[in-house]
């Protein structure tokens, strides 16, 4: 693997830095996020069969606002869900109501990511609005001490 910059590893130390302070002081940003994968087990006339049902499960976790966007893979072998949930059980909860799960339709890969950086328009649905981070930006999390720390970082 390839050493980054020192500027960019010392920024990269930055971030993981204020991480750290604000796990330790127990306070995660609330970015926690899920790409759901599924991945067709059955014909399609038989993923067809529960459509409309895994459409009314979405759109019940839209409104819930669990779920941020998805769509069909191309070519249609399966199905992308970007979700957002407090917990890796909750979201285990969220998928068992699936038709698709219940009837055996897809198997359900799950990979949750720490939300770090989105469009602004995304930021409201990620967990972002208060807590992205960029040069200009640090967590609220963060002491000020740390803040200042970083700040010295980033301007390298």
């Amino acid at each position: 693997m390839i050493a980054p910059p020192p500027i960019l590893s010392d920024r990269l130390l930055a971030v993981d830095h204020c991480d750290a302070a604000c796990s330790n002081a127990g306070e995660e940003p609330d970015s926690t996020m899920f790409i759901i994968v599924l991945k067709y087990l059955k014909s399609l006339s038989e993923v067809d069969r529960w459509m409309k049902q895994h459409v009314a499960f979405l759109q019940k976790f839209y409104q819930s606002g669990h779920f941020i966007v998805s769509g069909r893979q191309i070519p249609r072998r399966g199905g992308i869900i970007v979700a957002r949930a407090s917990s890796r059980a909750e979201l285990d909860q969220i998928i068992e109501e699936d038709p698709f799960f219940e009837h055996g339709v897809a198997e359900f890969l799950v990979i949750e990511f720490q939300a770090s950086m989105s469009h602004p328009a995304f930021r409201s649905l990620t967990g972002l609005d208060e807590t992205h981070r960029s040069e200009s930006t640090l967590h609220t999390e963060c002491s000020a001490a740390t803040q200042t720390r970083i700040r010295s970082i980033l301007k390298r």
